[in-house]
């Protein structure tokens, strides 16, 4: 059986009648939206461990081999850089930003502080979920 143009590599005798069910469940052009969908149904228990592997590695090869071919499919590492970029401007807009994460923040820092002007200072209060950034004048 195939996914669109990727062979799933699974015995076709034990693929049941409604696999276009489990491939529809999986389908996304995020391989890590892909994975997380595939531990979720293994959860859920309708379909054997085995058949969604072979499906999911499927659906991660077409995106593979299709994403340097469909400029308008977005990666992860795309949606991550936007939102950095996304914060940045929040960040110099209002004076304050927020993360959850030490690595966020990081990252955030990096590309902000050579962004401040002489004079102005920066300063980081660490919250029970994560981090304040606020500029100071």
């Amino acid at each position: 059986m195939k996914y669109k143009t990727v062979e799933i590599n699974f015995p076709e005798a034990l693929i049941p009648e409604n696999v276009e069910e489990l491939i529809r469940r999986l389908e996304d052009t995020d391989n890590r939206t892909v994975a997380q969908k595939a531990r979720k149904e293994e959860d859920n228990g309708d379909f054997s461990p085995g058949l969604i592997k072979a499906v999911k590695e499927a659906i991660q090869l077409y995106n593979r081999r299709n994403s340097s071919n469909n400029s308008a499919g977005r990666t992860a590492k795309d949606a991550r850089i936007d939102f950095r970029m996304a914060k940045i401007d929040e960040f110099l807009k209002t004076g304050e930003a927020r993360f959850y994460s030490a690595q966020a923040l990081a990252e955030f820092m990096e590309e902000v502080l050579p962004e401040i002007s002489p004079g102005e200072s920066v300063k980081i209060e660490r919250l029970n979920k994560g981090f304040v950034v606020t500029l100071n004048d």
